[in-house]
């Protein structure tokens, strides 16, 4: 599914359900939500914008913290001039995130949320090099995660939400010239993520 059809359908559910909203504070404390997320991957060091997506499992163990699981599918890459790098490839990720939300009013909630990723690399491209230079690197590898947003519960059962996350400082760092800063040589993501919610 393109990620316009994503979006809209997103929407088109905030407006068939703004009717039954409330002026009361949802309190999620000790719900399960369910949902989608999709919008754009920007691969920071290398390649141009994306699509990604995902689906996500929530649990609020209060009104304001939660835990969160996801499995997420983007494309990745580095491009490094120093060591000489042009790597691109595709990754089902599985983030971990304990996430904060504080009301703004009624029930629009922004969030901070910190965790961490283990990704699988099921695509690995290194073009222009020598397979021998590359063999050794892992395609499994953790990523550290950190993101900001915003979330509306539209009613009781369905919220949407809008964040911006950072996947970096991965293990997986290739081989580089510049032996004192080798960050440039690290995948790293930034995802623009639009999401619906549910608790079944």
């Amino acid at each position: 599914m393109k990620a316009s059809n994503i979006i809209s359908l997103i929407f088109l559910t905030f407006s068939i359900t703004i009717s039954a909203q409330t002026s009361e504070k949802v309190n999620p404390k000790g719900k399960w939500f369910f949902g989608i997320e999709a919008g754009k991957n920007e691969t920071i060091s290398s390649a141009p914008n994306s699509f990604q997506a995902g689906i996500i499992g929530e649990y609020y163990f209060h009104k304001n913290w939660s835990f969160t699981g996801r499995i997420k599918h983007f494309k990745t890459g580095v491009s490094d001039k120093d060591s000489k790098l042009n790597f691109s490839g595709k990754v089902i990720s599985f983030p971990l995130n304990l996430k904060w939300e504080f009301n703004i009013i009624k029930d629009i909630r922004a969030n901070l949320s910190l965790g961490a990723a283990i990704n699988k690399e099921i695509k690995s491209n290194y073009e222009h090099h020598s397979e021998n230079t590359y063999a050794n690197l892992s395609t499994l590898y953790q990523t550290f995660n950190t993101g900001i947003g915003l979330n509306y519960f539209i009613t009781k059962k369905i919220g949407i939400y809008f964040n911006l996350e950072i996947y970096a400082l991965g293990n997986k760092i290739h081989r580089s010239t510049n032996k004192a800063w080798m960050y440039s040589s690290i995948p790293q993501n930034k995802h623009h993520n639009f999401g619906v919610k549910f608790n079944l």
